[in-house]
């Protein structure tokens, strides 16, 4: 083989991206691989009509004062504070994000108490940035410019680092052989690295180490959405919003700061819909009336706002089955899976290395 990386990522994910330019910028070898043409994992802007380039679906960032400060100086970003802040929607009862988070952790201690397990209350405040119980909610900070700004910081990022990109290349092996990780490509080129980071999102047929071999098996999901070019501001504002109990829509989530143009009478909304009732209606136009009807019954837009635009976008994504993922992380001390699959938490998992 003529060439070996120190570290090779499978996976063009923001995590990824920044542990490759650290890596990088202390004179390693890096390679990052992708199947798809755009770098970013789900953290790209794609082409909306005549209205310029907009993030492909409904994004949230979870709150984490330290990771929020490290993405802002290291990228470069301009984050704003969402208004109003991120909530669960579930008919007329609304319940914030970060007074979810109080529940949950509070559930989980609770749990924890019953069964006498004190040690692991502690562990979990410790290490699970979720852990909190505000009485006043935290603040919660998003780009100014969404995904295609964060997009845009990361390229510039690895333009600046020695780090090379193989994008729309399939791996579909990874074997050790001779202290080496050998990638596999579907065209049949061999790629090596003396270490390998993937994500849960992974899409492999096999991985061989030590004579054991992992079929991988995988659930598969659509993140399916329409853009929707709204004629007039909506009449009650909303940032990000989790839709609960309803047939078609699961979030919601206002992104007209990110047209190009200053046309304040706009209004861009992102509407995440189930794929699978989306194949079940198989009729789109049913489903966009559907939601034009939950976005005035719920007082979002007014009788009179006609649709200028929609455009339905679906991002592809595989999720290797969770009972395999440790089995992986066991191989080797060379091969990383990266299980979390909610950006700013990974990012706080990954501070320590980053910031030391």
């Amino acid at each position: 083989m003529d060439k070996v990386f120190d570290y090779l990522y499978i996976g063009t994910g923001p995590i990824n991206i920044i542990d490759a330019v650290k890596k990088a910028q202390q004179g390693k070898k890096v390679l990052l691989i992708d199947s798809k043409s755009q770098i970013g994992g789900a953290w790209v802007a794609i082409e909306v009509g005549a209205y310029g380039k907009l993030e492909i679906g409904c994004h949230i960032w979870s709150y984490n004062q330290a990771s929020y400060n490290f993405l802002r100086d290291f990228l470069n970003l301009n984050l704003v504070i969402l208004n109003p802040q991120p909530y669960f929607l579930n008919k007329r009862s609304r319940l914030i994000y970060d007074h979810k988070n109080a529940l949950l952790s509070t559930k989980t201690i609770a749990k924890h108490l019953i069964k006498g397990k004190f040690k692991s209350i502690s562990q979990f405040i410790a290490k699970n940035p979720s852990a909190r119980f505000p009485i006043i909610p935290k603040k919660y900070l998003y780009p100014k410019g969404g995904a295609r700004e964060f997009q845009n910081q990361l390229i510039q990022k690895l333009i600046n680092t020695s780090a090379e990109t193989k994008m729309s290349a399939k791996i579909d092996s990874l074997e050790k052989v001779q202290g080496h990780w050998n990638a596999i490509l579907s065209t049949g080129e061999i790629l090596s690295a003396k270490h390998v980071t993937m994500t849960a999102t992974s899409s492999l047929k096999q991985i061989i180490c030590s004579g054991k071999e992992i079929v991988l098996k995988y659930s598969k999901l659509n993140y399916t959405h329409f853009h929707l070019i709204l004629d007039q501001p909506t009449v009650k504002p909303l940032s990000y919003i989790r839709v609960l109990n309803h047939p078609f829509i699961h979030r919601i989530s206002d992104i007209t700061g990110q047209l190009d143009s200053n046309d304040t009478n706009k209004t861009v909304l992102l509407i995440g819909v189930f794929d699978t009732e989306l194949e079940k209606v198989n009729d789109n136009n049913k489903v966009l009336t559907n939601c034009l009807d939950y976005l005035r019954n719920n007082k979002f837009i007014s009788e009179q706002t006609k649709v200028e635009y929609s455009q339905l976008n679906k991002f592809e994504t595989t999720y290797i089955k969770r009972e395999q993922r440790s089995q992986i992380n066991a191989l080797d001390e060379n091969l990383e899976l990266l299980g979390t699959t909610d950006l700013i938490y990974g990012v706080h998992a990954k501070l320590k290395d980053w910031t030391t």
